[in-house]
């Protein structure tokens, strides 16, 4: 490789990556491309082959709605998937999908497409987002949506993004934007 980029780099005409291949490899780049391609398929034709030998889990199309439907998220015991749905005429809305039926079972409305964190007992999603503080400052908080109900505003004008629930689910681990750094803090959802 070294000697091909020192012969490369010699050249007076630019652009002769052929040139320099022959000289070096004896071969033209669409021939090498060719081979290293082939060699590729080799590797990744066994490797499909290994993996489908243990089992290949059906896809299943879960969403139609389509546009900017992101950021998809567990339930802790599998039974739902919260994501984040962005359509051309209404609002970004946090969704909650039951994977059984395929249904929305709960939509919460958002300002931005925030990151998502289940609490451990699944009953609530916390998430970041913007807001105004004051006249003019558009600041992160962190909040915690109940599913069964509404959302509760935890922090104001913090600068906090990426809430996750500790496992215990009694601390949000999330990070603080201030002063152009970042940094990792914890926060208590109850006070």
């Amino acid at each position: 490789m070294k000697q091909y980029f020192n012969d490369y780099s010699a050249n007076v005409i630019p652009f002769r990556v052929n040139a320099s291949a022959l000289d070096v490899y004896g071969t033209d780049m669409k021939s090498l491309w060719m081979q290293w391609s082939e060699e590729q398929k080799r590797i990744y034709r066994s490797d499909q082959a290994r993996i489908a030998g243990d089992g290949l889990t059906e896809r299943r199309r879960l969403t139609t709605t389509g546009f900017e439907t992101t950021s998809p998220i567990l339930s802790p015991d599998g039974s739902r998937i919260a994501y984040l749905f962005e359509g051309p005429f209404g609002p970004r809305t946090i969704r909650v999908l039951e994977v059984a039926s395929g249904r929305v079972i709960a939509t919460h409305t958002v300002n931005t497409t925030p990151a998502l964190s289940w609490s451990p007992d699944g009953r609530a999603i916390a998430y970041a987002d913007l807001d105004f503080v004051g006249s003019f400052a558009l600041l992160s908080d962190l909040y915690v949506w109940d599913i069964g109900g509404g959302a509760r505003r935890i922090t104001k004008g913090s600068r906090l993004k990426a809430p996750a629930f500790t496992p215990d689910g009694r601390t949000l681990i999330a990070v603080e934007n201030g002063a152009g750094r970042n940094r990792l803090v914890e926060v208590d959802p109850g006070s």
